[in-house]
């Protein structure tokens, strides 16, 4: 009986996953990826593919956002922890390290899936993410 809500918890994770993931007839999605669409209200079953920080930034165009390169604004070498305290711009940012996509908001409040305490993860790209007025 101790072990019944982790047997449901593990089905219900592996129907979701089932339901996202590659071989499934739904296109290739990352957690990462669905974490920071999903902080737009943009929900997993209006894409298909989400594996790349360029996927991301293609489908936030699609859906009426605007996407700047904000990379020349850092210093070069820039690690997300110092970005946070350096005084950017408000806006919410996606941000690009390697093998990962994370957010930070207007708050300076992350938004990823594997968060740190001191986080030294090299900056590769960084947009400024705003939605345009229609």
């Amino acid at each position: 009986m101790a072990n019944n809500w982790k047997q449901k918890w593990r089905q219900e994770t592996a129907r979701e996953n089932a339901a996202t993931n590659a071989g499934h007839g739904n296109g290739f999605k990352t957690a990462c990826t669905r974490a920071v669409l999903r902080y737009f209200a943009i929900v997993a079953s209006e894409f298909k593919y989400s594996q790349t920080c360029i996927d991301v930034v293609s489908i936030l165009r699609r859906k009426g956002f605007s996407v700047r390169s904000r990379l020349s604004s850092i210093a070069k070498g820039s690690t997300v922890g110092g970005v946070k305290r350096q005084g950017l711009e408000r806006g919410t940012y996606l941000i690009h390290v390697d093998g990962h996509v994370l957010l930070i908001n207007e708050n300076m409040t992350l938004v990823d899936t594997d968060s740190r305490v001191i986080d030294r993860r090299k900056i590769k790209k960084i947009w400024l993410v705003k939605k345009l007025v229609s």
